[in-house]
C-alpha cells in the first residue's frame, strides 16, 4: 500500500464522534471521519503528520492519543519550511482576483456556508473543538492567515487581529461558539476557524507533495483544495472496513469521554500490530471479499486483540454482583474478594471478565456490534 497520512482536521472529527457517544446524533462528516481514520490507520504505512506548529502542547483527547499511539505521529523535516512557503505564497502576493489561493478561498467560504452538512459538522465541532483548539494554539485560527481573512469577509484587519489575540482566552471562546451567528466577534473568530482550516489544507497538500504521500482531507477543505495527491476512491477491504466499525462500537461502550478515546487509540495499535504480525497468516484480509468473510476475518483480529465488546466497568459489575451473591450463600464478606483474586490468578482472568467474553465475544454479538456503526469507508489509497 502507498504510504499516506491523515489530517489534522480529519482526527480531530473522529474524536469529536468519539466524544459525543453512540446516542448521539453525529452530524455525516464525523460518521465519515471516524470509520475513515480508523481503517486507514490499520494499514502500516498510514500514519498522522503533527500539527502545522509541530508536537507539543496537546491538550484533552488529542493528547491520549499522542500518548497512546506516539509512534504512528511521524513529523516531516519539511514541515516548517512548507508551512512557510504556503503563507508565504498568499501574503506576499497581492489579495485579488490574479492570486489563486485567495480566488479558491473566496469561493469556497461563499459555497461551503450554503452545505448542510458543514453547517451540521461545524455546530457540533465548535462546541467539541473551540477549547481545545485555543488551549492547544494560543488561538483558533493562525497569525499568518488574518490578511486572507480580513481580505475574504470584508472584516475590518484590526478586528480580526484583536479577535485572534483574545481566542487564547477559553473564556471567550466558550461565549463566542454560543453567538456565531449574533455577536460580531464570534462572527469574526468563526469565520478565523473556517478560513484558517482553509489554509492548513492548503499546507498539508504542499506537505504530501513534498514528502511523497498520499492524504485524507477532511471534507470541509474540499472546496478550496487544488488538485493534489489526496485519497480518491480505490478498492476498500470491506474485513478491514468491519474490524474499524467493531472497534468504534466498542469504544463508544465505555462511559467516559476519556475512556472512549483512549479505548479506540490503543485498539487501532492493537489491531494494526496484529495484522502486521500475521498478515501472512491472514493474507486476503486487505482484499475485498464476501460480506459474511469479511465478518469472519474481523471477528478473527477482534478475539486476537481481545476486544472487549463493552465497557471495562461492566465486568467489574459483574465481579461486584459475585461477591454479594458468595455474600448471601454464606461466605463472608473479607473472603470472597480474596476467592475472586484467586480465581484470576489461576485463570488468568476474573469471573466477570470469563463471564463477559463468554456474553460479548460471541460471533452474534461481534457481528451487531460492527452493525451499530452507521456507514460506509469511502475513500482509500492506492496499493
Amino acid at each position: 500500500m502507498a504510504k499516506g497520512f491523515i489530517d489534522g482536521a480529519t482526527i480531530t472529527s473522529a474524536l469529536t464522534y468519539l466524544n459525543q457517544g453512540k446516542s448521539a446524533e453525529n452530524p455525516l462528516w464525523h460518521q465519515i471521519s471516524i470509520l475513515e481514520t480508523t481503517y486507514l490507520l490499520l494499514h502500516e504505512d498510514i500514519h498522522i503528520i503533527p500539527r502545522p506548529k509541530g508536537l507539543g502542547r496537546e491538550q484533552g483527547d488529542y493528547a491520549i492519543v499522542a500518548s497512546e499511539i506516539s509512534e504512528l505521529i511521524v513529523d516531516s523535516e519539511d514541515r516548517q519550511k512548507v508551512f512557510k512557503t504556503t503563507f508565504d505564497h498568499v501574503n506576499n502576493e497581492a489579495l485579488d482576483s490574479s492570486n489563486e489561493i485567495y480566488n479558491l478561498v473566496k469561493s469556497a467560504w461563499e459555497e461551503i456556508n450554503k452545505d448542510e452538512n458543514f453547517l451540521h459538522w461545524a455546530d457540533v465541532q465548535r462546541f467539541d473543538r473551540w477549547v481545545n483548539q485555543s488551549q492547544t494554539y494560543g488561538a483558533l485560527y493562525d497569525a499568518e492567515s488574518i490578511s486572507l481573512i480580513s481580505k475574504v469577509t470584508g472584516h475590518d484587519i484590526d478586528d480580526v487581529k484583536r479577535v485572534h489575540f483574545e481566542s487564547g482566552d477559553i473564556n471567550k471562546v466558550k461565549k463566542w461558539r454560543k453567538r456565531t451567528e449574533s455577536w460580531e466577534d464570534a462572527k469574526i473568530a468563526n469565520a478565523g476557524w473556517v478560513i484558517g482550516g482553509f489554509m492548513r489544507g492548503f499546507f498539508y497538500d504542499n506537505l504530501a507533495k513534498a514528502e511523497g504521500l498520499y492524504l485524507l482531507s477532511h471534507p470541509f477543505r474540499k472546496p478550496a483544495s487544488i488538485p493534489s495527491s489526496s485519497i480518491e476512491l480505490y478498492d476498500i477491504s470491506n474485513s478491514l472496513e468491519v474490524l474499524a466499525k467493531l472497534i468504534t462500537a466498542n469504544s463508544l461502550n465505555e462511559l467516559t469521554k476519556a475512556s472512549r478515546v483512549s479505548t479506540w487509540a490503543k485498539s487501532v495499535k492493537k489491531a494494526r500490530e496484529f495484522i502486521q504480525q500475521n498478515i501472512n497468516e491472514y493474507p486476503k484480509l486487505i482484499e475485498p471479499t464476501t460480506q459474511p468473510k469479511a465478518e469472519e476475518n474481523a471477528i478473527t483480529v477482534a478475539r486476537g486483540i481481545d476486544l472487549g465488546g463493552n465497557a471495562k466497568e461492566t465486568r467489574h459489575l459483574i465481579d461486584a454482583g459475585l461477591s454479594l451473591a458468595l455474600w448471601g450463600f454464606g461466605v463472608a464478606p473479607w473472603a470472597s474478594i480474596p476467592l475472586l483474586l484467586m480465581f484470576k490468578a489461576a485463570s488468568k482472568k476474573s469471573p466477570g471478565e470469563l463471564l463477559g467474553d463468554f456474553t460479548f465475544k460471541s460471533d452474534y454479538y461481534y457481528r451487531w456490534l460492527a452493525s451499530s456503526v452507521p456507514g460506509r469507508v469511502e475513500r482509500s489509497i492506492p496499493k
